[in-house]
């Protein structure tokens, strides 16, 4: 797998074997990476896989919203 959007330092959109669209969340995953860089399979922790293409959408518009400084904290938390 290869990443295609890094959302943070943990969550990063890719696509399955299948072609399919995946958020892929685990510690430090998309931390000093960039689009393009092979997945550290050994860091995943949950694969969200997209059923339909409107929920895609609704979840890339969620995690918009949420403000920087509760992500920040969020990784602060986590690490």
């Amino acid at each position: 797998m290869k990443i295609d959007k890094i959302i943070n330092n943990n969550l990063i959109r890719t696509f399955d074997n299948n072609g399919k669209e995946v958020l892929v969340m685990g510690c430090g995953l998309g931390f000093q990476k960039k689009i393009g860089d092979t997945v550290d399979k050994s860091k995943i922790e949950k694969i969200y896989s997209i059923e339909n293409k409107n929920d895609s959408n609704k979840l890339m518009t969620l995690l918009a919203e949420i403000p920087l400084e509760y992500i920040q904290v969020s990784n602060e938390i986590i690490s």
